[in-house]
Order: C-alpha cells, then structure tokens, then sequence
C-alpha cells in the first residue's frame, strides 16, 4: 500500500511522518490488496493564531477507481491523524462492503433470469 504524505503550513518530521504511517497501517491493512494508494495532506488552518486548526485529509482510492476521503480537525496534529484514519477505514469498509452488496444482488437478479422460463 503506498501512501503520499503532503503537509501544508508546516513541515512533516519524520516522527509526524511515522505516525501518519502507523495509524492508516492499523485502520486500512485489512484491505490493502483492494487500494491502490493513499493520499495524506495535514496541515495548520488559520497559521500561528492558535485553536482547533490542524487537519488531516485521506484520501483512499481503491482499486476498480473509486475514491474514500475522510476529513478530520483538531487542535493537536497527531489527534487529527487518528481521527481521520479511523474515518478512512470506517468509509473504505462501507464502500466494500456496498459493492460487495451490489455484486450479489447482480449474480442473483442474473439467476433468476436464467430459471425463469422465458414468455416469447
């Protein structure tokens, strides 16, 4: 799984940097054969002013093209991370499982309509 990590108003040290890696290791390793990559951009809000003001965006695209993102602010950059991770997961679970859902109902409808004597 490759992840891109970009910061904006500030550097990434490389502690920063492992915990990034760590966190969306723990919440997206179950389904690393079904990303393709990951796209991490934190940074600072509103400058030196102080507050809830550092994010953390993800960005997950999945393999087959569909794109997760999840968007979390905090007034501590580590916070933000975990909470966006742990979005990440949460949503990249629901849109497997959705197109999992999609997929069974599509092999049912198609062997009904092979059972079904035809009318013509």
């Amino acid at each position: 799984m490759y992840i891109d990590v970009r910061a904006r108003g500030f550097s990434i040290t490389p502690g920063l940097r492992g915990s990034i890696e760590r966190r969306l290791a723990f919440a997206l390793d179950r389904y690393a054969q079904r990303i393709a990559r990951v796209r991490v951009v934190v940074g600072d809000l509103n400058g030196p002013k102080g507050g809830e003001d550092k994010f953390c965006r993800v960005e997950v695209r999945l393999r087959g093209a569909r794109t997760v993102r999840a968007t979390a602010v905090d007034g501590d950059a580590y916070a933000a991370i975990g909470a966006a991770a742990h979005r990440a997961g949460r949503a990249v679970a629901r849109a497997l499982a959705r197109e999992r859902t999609t997929m069974l109902e599509l092999l049912w409808l198609a062997r009904t309509l092979e059972r079904s004597p035809s009318a013509a």
